[in-house]
């Protein structure tokens, strides 16, 4: 056992975290695109209350269901699309 919580020597079959979750799960999700593609593709998040764009889809605002990203996007002129995200 490690002293670190969330550090498991190799090969350790617990890969939890200090939350206690999976480590080695993929997450699923979706979330709001700008609608481009390569280099200028980008996600929505937040930043001081106000939404922005992101290139990094660690930062992305995540959602569980299709239709509260949907929701969401509504009232975003620049929203491009709905999109199903894998992390992890």
């Amino acid at each position: 056992m490690s002293i670190f919580p969330w550090r498991c020597p190799i090969g350790c079959p617990d890969k939890k975290d200090e939350f206690g979750f999976d480590s080695r799960k993929t997450e699923y999700g979706w979330v709001v695109e700008n609608g481009k593609q390569g280099d200028e593709l980008r996600y929505r998040t937040m930043r001081d209350g106000l939404p922005a764009w992101t290139a990094d889809h660690m930062e992305a605002l995540r959602f569980c269901r299709r239709i509260d990203a949907e929701r969401f996007a509504e009232e975003d002129e620049e929203a491009g699309r709905i999109a199903e995200h894998a992390w992890g």
